[in-house]
């Protein structure tokens, strides 16, 4: 799979033994198949159901804001429900760091809530947890939990604010499923 910063969910036997196919996120139904997706200051989201069985892990940053919407409803259409899925929300960059013009804020809002921006100390702000919080609750998610943590501010994770667009730190995050259960 190769990650354009979009909203395109694929399967993952979609992606074995072929060339790259252009997405940013991936689902999974077979236990022996590991799903994955590297990030740096967007967010990794991992999502199970735990009646289908079916698990991913999708790259979510501004432009791809949404993904997880996207995500559920490749669930639904696989005989899911959203009231059955845990997702968690993993480390990305926070509002603490993430400055953006006011006209990406203002879009940012209209798209995902007033949440999902915010005005502090003189500039705007994305919020990609609260912004993916809100969808998820807009869809009916059954449970979810972030982290919380923000990567620019936290020199342990990958940030390419922090470290520079030329050579940052890639973060992998991978799913996989065993007994029922995402590890």
């Amino acid at each position: 799979m190769k990650q354009v910063h979009g909203q395109k969910i694929v399967m993952a036997n979609h992606c074995l033994g072929g060339k790259a196919v252009l997405a940013d996120g991936i689902l999974s139904v077979e236990p022996s198949v590991a799903a994955s997706v590297t990030v740096a200051d967007c967010m990794p989201i991992w999502i199970l159901d735990s009646v289908t069985g079916v698990f991913g892990v999708l790259h979510s940053g501004w432009a791809g804001t949404g993904i997880v919407v996207e995500a559920v409803r490749a669930i639904e259409a696989m005989g899911g429900r959203a009231s059955d899925l845990s997702v968690i929300l993993g480390p990305c960059i926070g509002p603490c760091c993430y400055r953006v013009s006011p006209e990406r804020a203002v879009s940012f809002m209209d798209s995902f809530g007033k949440d999902a921006a915010v005005h502090r100390e003189g500039s705007w702000r994305i919020d990609l947890a609260a912004a993916n919080e809100g969808l998820l609750r807009r869809v009916g998610a059954g449970a979810w939990e972030k982290t919380g943590a923000c990567t620019a501010c936290h020199g342990e994770y990958g940030s390419s604010r922090r470290e520079g667009r030329e050579s940052f730190t890639r973060m992998l995050a991978v799913a996989g499923a065993f007994d029922g259960r995402m590890a």
